[in-house]
């Protein structure tokens, strides 16, 4: 129902105005990365998440049915929403709007884990990644901002992926809506090959930096930033390694929790900063 009434708003809560956009089978065809958003047209970005083309989930398209009939049920006995969507042809396409963008909310959606749960973000670039449990890459939201941290090089016009929830450093019991096809659920001869990987042990002069970082991350002197570059140079020394599951998936987890810390510590200094401006 947000998207919906997102989009509502941005045609002057004329229903029949969205309705003859929306109503069209494609609009246009969406690139995300067309957008601007350092200033982004709340309309352009609405006809992007619009103009998304989902692929069919059966239980997502359970979801959306459900989501669909109990929310039009409950809005339409609402006096504001009832004097906006008045007439029969308003309701249908209100209910229908409700199902589609559940679906599009689905399929956009990306999970960051933080310190305090999980944060759920809908955004226009959610359809450029996809998962796998052994991400190219880390994406931590905080306050309306969204950071990407390359963690292996992806050549131009390579898939990027990031994980939805559980990676092979950190598996979680969460449940994906879809069949993982990543190397780390490969159930064949690659996979097999690819796990066995993880048991290695690291060399002795690994092992002594990594036993010295643990000394640096125990120093309350040491910054937060200087013991997530020390864990950065370490992966990026070691890498040749990876996945090895004792150093390397520590080396990780713990790059994660730092990432969170980090962004989290910048939006509260833009937030401060903007609390004074306003003074």
């Amino acid at each position: 129902p947000r998207l919906f009434f997102y989009g509502l708003s941005q045609f002057g809560d004329d229903v029949q105005a969205m309705m003859e956009y929306c109503e069209k089978a494609i609009n246009e065809k969406f690139n995300p990365l067309d957008l601007d958003y350092t200033i982004p047209c709340r309309l352009d970005v609405f006809k992007a998440v619009h103009n998304t083309i989902t692929r069919y989930d059966s239980v997502v398209e359970m979801i959306a049915n459900n989501t669909a009939a109990t929310y039009s049920v409950v809005f339409l006995m609402n006096p504001l929403v009832k004097s906006i969507i008045r007439t029969e042809p308003h309701r249908r396409f209100f209910i229908r709007s409700i199902q589609t963008y559940s679906k599009v909310a689905a399929a956009l959606a990306t999970n960051s884990g933080i310190s305090k749960g999980v944060i759920t973000t809908i955004r226009p670039v959610g359809n450029l990644f996809n998962h796998s449990c052994d991400p190219h890459a880390m994406t931590i939201s905080d306050g309306g901002r969204v950071k990407m941290v390359m963690l292996r090089p992806a050549r131009q016009g390579e898939q990027i992926f990031i994980s939805y929830g559980p990676t092979w450093y950190k598996p979680c019991p969460l449940s994906l809506m879809f069949k993982c096809c990543c190397i780390v659920c490969d159930k064949g001869k690659a996979g097999r090959k690819w796990h066995s990987l993880m048991d290695r042990k690291l060399p002795q002069n690994a092992r002594k930096d990594v036993q010295l970082m643990k000394q640096i991350l125990g120093d309350s002197g040491v910054n937060v930033a200087s013991k997530m570059n020390a864990v950065q140079q370490l992966i990026k020394r070691y890498a040749d390694y990876h996945p090895q599951r004792e150093d390397i998936g520590y080396l990780l987890k713990l790059y994660g929790e730092f990432l969170c810390f980090i962004v989290q510590d910048e939006h509260l200094a833009l937030m401060r900063a903007k609390l004074m401006a306003e003074q």
